[in-house]
């Protein structure tokens, strides 16, 4: 049985199913006519070019090993794919980075904080930090600093908020995270006696991000993972040629791990980190705050912007 032209006409332009729309606010009804919106394609594309790059490489890497085989051998017992995924991973992360990098930069409120937190405004933020004599003089200092650091993990209730914030702060050394935490309490009571944070998370995460980076730890972690890979190597090679079945299962599952933590290291760690400074709920001030510590760092904002535009 088939319906006629007039009778869906007549049933569109029911009041009903009018006035329904309308308090839905759905307006002119969904075509699904089976078209490609090619203009959102495009764009998904652009944002997203590193897939096809990669497929296209992992293919073309694909026929030129069929016809000219390795002749030396293999660094790491991973396949192809593998190491393809784990660059597109790296290189998903890393655009991810540039985002939030960008977005930060152009805040005008997270723009300091950014800056003091990045590679340029580092050397400030050394010479900004206050001696332990002046902060002893006032134990107001202390209490302030031990609560910045305590008030994200006390609401962190299950384990894997408990590991969220273990890896948000596992970068910063506690001596690099309460000489910043300090600096800053120490200038804003200098300049407000009456002066207390709204929020003790958002001075969490912005004492945290500086910390990341006047502090080795990242560094020193990145170079001892990428030592132990390299020291892999010739094991693993020794081991495929000598037979060594007894090692080799725990040689590849060594050398993935390590190859993994690097990629997290280097930019999952990163992008969690500069990610996060969007969850800063009062960004005036801690944007005050960090002004005052350590200066207003317009020179540094205004590099940092036309290099990321």
């Amino acid at each position: 049985m088939s319906l006629a032209p007039s009778s869906l006409n007549d049933e569109s332009s029911d009041p009903a199913t009018d006035s329904l729309g309308d308090k839905r606010g759905l307006g002119k009804p969904m075509q699904l006519d089976g078209r490609i919106e090619w203009r959102r394609a495009k764009l998904e594309l652009s944002r997203n070019w590193y897939i096809p790059a990669l497929a296209v490489g992992y293919g073309v890497h694909r026929i030129v090993r069929r016809y000219a085989p390795r002749r030396f051998a293999t660094w790491t017992s991973m396949g192809l794919s593998e190491l393809y995924i784990l660059s597109g991973v790296g290189i998903s992360l890393t655009l991810k980075i540039l985002q939030s990098t960008r977005a930060a930069y152009n805040d005008d409120d997270l723009a300091a904080l950014a800056v003091a937190g990045s590679r340029a405004g580092s050397a400030s933020v050394r010479r900004s930090i206050v001696c332990e004599d002046a902060i002893q003089s006032d134990p107001r200092v202390m209490e302030l600093a031990r609560g910045f650091r305590s008030s994200s993990y006390a609401t962190a209730h299950d384990l894997s908020s408990k590991v969220s914030w273990w890896a948000r702060h596992i970068l910063a050394d506690k001596a690099s995270y309460d000489a910043v935490a300090t600096t800053i309490i120490y200038r804003s009571l200098q300049a407000d006696p009456a002066w207390t944070p709204r929020h003790l998370s958002d001075f969490d995460i912005c004492t945290n991000f500086i910390a990341t980076n006047i502090s080795n730890r990242n560094e020193d972690i990145t170079h001892w993972i990428g030592t132990m890979f390299v020291a892999t190597i010739p094991a693993a090679i020794d081991l495929r040629k000598s037979g060594g079945r007894a090692w080799y299962l725990p040689m590849n599952i060594a050398q993935r791990l390590l190859l993994g933590l690097t990629v997290y290291i280097m930019t999952g760690l990163r992008y969690h980190n500069w990610n996060h400074l969007q969850g800063i709920k009062d960004k005036q001030q801690v944007a005050t705050a960090v002004v005052r510590a350590f200066g207003s760092l317009e020179e540094e904002i205004a590099k940092a912007r036309n290099a990321v535009s």
